[in-house]
């Protein structure tokens, strides 16, 4: 080796020897979150509202302070829904978690107050004041589950998870209930999804209002 190649190799060696190994990368955070905290009425980061959907001040919110309102009034029942899209390429699993509470709701039948979907099904979460259900459509497929509670005018937690390998997860206050879908039959994709929260159908028969707050989604 000449002693310019001997040279060049030293100086490469030394400013490898130099140089501080990258940083790893920081860890991903929420892909969406909404304590409804900020300025105004009108749930910034939402991709949409329909009806009467607002925030409001709420003293016992999870968050403190705020949460976000769907309402229903008995002399105009109508849905009252916010959106958020949600996007995640390669992701092969997305969850959302948001506290609720049935403020108003004079019916004894399920009312939907929650939906997330991904490319090839959607899950619905309903409560009543007596207990909560999901209801989940894959293609042809369903799935369902319930469980009691006295839920009116309570606070409650609700965590759902959906799989491109078909896992379904739903916790509501710590009581987890886990499905399976066939994907040979019903191919899902995590990667594409949306979160709606707020009422679906609401009846008719007395004023509805249900409570929203710590919003959270994250994929993986």
């Amino acid at each position: 080796m000449t002693r310019s190649a001997s040279l060049l190799l030293g100086l490469f060696v030394v400013a490898c020897a130099s140089d501080p190994a990258p940083p790893p990368p920081a860890p991903a955070g929420p892909l969406f979150q909404d304590a409804f905290d900020g300025p105004g009425a009108f749930p910034a980061g939402w991709d949409s509202t329909n009806g009467d959907v607002s925030v409001v001040d709420a003293p016992d919110a999870p968050s403190g302070g705020k949460a976000l309102r769907a309402q229903s009034l008995t002399s105009r029942p109508r849905d009252a829904l916010a959106l958020k899209t949600l996007k995640s390429p390669g992701a092969t699993s997305l969850t959302c978690s948001f506290a609720v509470k049935l403020a108003k709701y004079g019916g004894d039948s399920q009312l939907t107050v929650g939906r997330l979907d991904i490319a090839g099904g959607a899950l619905l979460f309903d409560l009543k004041p007596d207990g909560w259900h999901f209801f989940g459509r894959f293609g042809t497929q369903e799935i369902a589950d319930s469980g009691p509670g006295q839920l009116l005018g309570k606070w409650s937690v609700v965590k759902i998870t959906l799989e491109s390998t078909g896992n379904v997860v739903v916790v509501f206050d710590g009581e987890q209930r886990i499905k399976r879908v066939d994907t040979a039959a019903t191919p899902l994709d995590a990667s594409r999804g949306a979160l709606e929260l707020g009422l679906a159908s609401p009846p008719a028969v007395a004023d509805t209002e249900a409570l929203y707050d710590d919003v959270v989604c994250t994929s993986r």
